[in-house]
């Protein structure tokens, strides 16, 4: 080492030691103020400094000593606090960011969570209940003009059809079909009418959350003044309907009635069925003069159906399988001492399947379409087929009835009134 860094090391050993004295001196402030007040304090305070090194086997000399009183009476080793700045501030914010920056984070996360609470909770639902008025109302509008769109296209073909739609209507038909046509025309003119004021009420199905508030209520009562004129052009396009649909059975109702009458007196065997085919006719037909189609269509349904019984063929047997009733009993609600009695049966066709069949329940009057159903009988009947039951579990005699072609009603081999039940 050379002499130069002796001498460096023996000055800095010398200064360590003089912050020492003046560190030891600061610890025993008791022995700093009474050495400084007596009048030798700079010897005696030294060599109080010089025993108590030795006693801790430190050997320190009066040089470095001396420095280390000169340097607490002068407060060089002191710390004195800097003058406050804002470089000052702002290195005592960084050296306490710790501290204060935790608190910073609860309190940024809690400021978060309300805002999340608030966004979730509040905000965001009455948005999304603002968007689905705006979308309904929009949506509202916007089926509006398409419907009012489409019926005007059905108004279009409607009134392209008018002209010669009666032609092809039999003779004695034709005024009914004349004024049937007028009525028709007129609808179609009045729809125009309600085309063109509809038209008039269209507006643009672009509210926004923006706007809506302050556009909903004017928007909304245009929109209902329109669609009130939507429900009359609606009903003025089904009357012009109507009243086309009623021209067009003019023309085929007549040929129908005639044909279903032909047929139901070339397949019937009795003169009750004769009868009633004539019947339905006549009725038809009068229907069809004096306008009034429902009931012309009502004859056609009747000789339809007439047809169809007239054609039928098929047993009454009753019913005798597992899990199923073959008979049953009622009290009548006007004689609660009374009962009448039901066999459960169906109608058996020629492939040995049941057939659905149309019943009258005389209990409401309904009539009913149904395989099975219950047919009153006296209480003899009863018993005879409940006994023939329970002898082995089957019934022997389950044929009760026959139905012949040509034929309304099938004949019967026990005694029945022919009233029926559908429920029990």
């Amino acid at each position: 080492m050379t002499d130069a860094a002796v001498i460096d090391d023996k000055r800095l050993s010398d200064v360590m030691l003089a912050m020492d004295v003046v560190d030891t001196l600061r610890h025993r402030r008791l022995l700093v103020e009474r050495e400084l007040q007596s009048d030798q304090r700079d010897e005696k305070l030294i060599d109080r400094l010089r025993d108590i090194y030795r006693s801790q086997g430190i050997e320190v000399t009066d040089e470095v000593l001396q420095a280390g009183v000169e340097a607490l009476r002068e407060e060089r080793f002191s710390y004195r606090p800097p003058h406050k700045s804002m470089a000052v501030r702002l290195a005592r914010v960084y050296v306490q960011r710790g501290r204060w920056g935790m608190r910073a984070a609860v309190v940024l996360g809690l400021l978060l969570l309300l805002w999340l609470g608030y966004v979730y909770f509040v905000s965001g639902p009455a948005e999304q209940r603002l968007q689905a008025q705006v979308n309904a109302l929009n949506g509202d509008i916007g089926a509006t003009t398409e419907r009012i769109q489409l019926l005007e296209q059905e108004a279009n073909r409607i009134e392209a059809a008018l002209d010669g739609y009666a032609d092809g209507v039999p003779a004695a038909y034709r005024q009914v079909a004349a004024t049937k046509l007028t009525g028709a025309k007129t609808a179609a003119s009045q729809a125009d009418e309600l085309i063109d004021a509809a038209n008039g009420l269209n507006q643009e199905a672009n509210l926004n959350n923006g706007n809506f508030a302050a556009r909903a209520a004017a928007v909304g009562e245009k929109l209902q003044r329109q669609q009130a004129l939507v429900v009359r052009l609606d009903q003025t396009l089904k009357q012009a309907r109507t009243l086309l649909a009623d021209i067009d059975s003019l023309k085929i109702f007549p040929a129908q009635l005639a044909q279903l009458k032909e047929a139901a007196l070339a397949s019937a065997r009795e003169k009750e069925a004769e009868r009633l085919a004539i019947q339905y006719y006549d009725s038809g037909m009068s229907a069809l003069r004096g306008g009034r189609i429902d009931e012309a269509e009502k004859a056609l349904t009747e000789l339809r159906g007439l047809n169809s019984l007239l054609l039928q063929s098929y047993s009454l047997m009753v019913v005798s399988r597992e899990g199923e009733l073959s008979g049953v009993w009622r009290v009548p609600e006007r004689n609660p001492n009374a009962r009448n009695y039901y066999l459960i049966v169906e109608a058996v066709g020629s492939d040995g399947k049941p057939l659905n069949m149309t019943i009258t329940n005389e209990e409401d009057g309904s009539r009913v379409q149904t395989r099975k159903w219950g047919l009153r009988v006296n209480e003899r009947v009863f018993r005879q087929i409940a006994a023939d039951k329970n002898d082995d579990g089957i019934i022997q005699g389950r044929r009760i009835g026959e139905k012949r072609r040509g034929y309304l009603r099938p004949d019967y081999l026990v005694e029945t009134t022919g009233d029926a039940i559908t429920q029990w």
